[in-house]
C-alpha cells in the first residue's frame, strides 16, 4: 500500500498544522500509529486470504489467539514483526518490508512499513 505525504483538505492540514506540526513525539506517535495500522490490515488480509478465524490461525501457528486479535485491532504492544515472521514461516510465506517516506512529512527516522505479505 502507499501512502502520501499530501494532505488532502484544508481542515485536515489545519488540524494536523495544531497538532502535530511543532511537536516531534507526536508525530512519531503518529507514524508508530500508521505503522501499527498497516500491521493490522496486512495480517488480517493474509488471515482472510487463508479463511482461517483468529482461532485457527492460532491453532496452526501455536500464536495465542488474543495476541492475534490485538495486532489485527492495532492494539499489541509486543514484537509484532517478529509474530508475523512466525506465522508466515507456518505458511510458507515471505514478509516484505521496505523503508518509505515518513507519513508526518519530517525527516524519516528508522521506521519501518511493513507493506505486503505476499501470498
Amino acid at each position: 500500500m502507499t501512502r502520501t505525504n499530501e494532505i488532502r483538505s484544508d481542515a485536515l492540514k489545519s488540524l494536523y498544522d495544531q497538532l502535530y506540526k511543532n511537536n516531534a513525539a507526536r508525530q512519531h506517535s503518529l507514524e508508530l500509529e500508521f505503522l501499527n495500522a498497516e500491521v493490522a490490515r496486512n495480517l488480517y488480509r493474509l488471515r482472510t486470504d487463508l479463511r482461517l478465524t483468529q482461532k485457527e490461525l492460532s491453532e496452526k501457528t501455536g500464536i495465542a489467539d488474543i495476541v492475534i486479535a490485538d495486532i489485527e485491532d492495532a492494539d499489541f504492544d509486543g514484537n509484532s514483526l517478529q509474530i508475523l515472521q512466525e506465522i508466515c514461516a507456518t505458511f510458507g510465506k515471505g514478509l516484505k518490508l521496505e523503508f518509505v517516506p515518513s507519513v508526518t512529512g519530517r525527516t524519516p527516522t528508522r521506521t519501518l512499513n511493513i507493506c505486503e505479505v505476499p501470498l
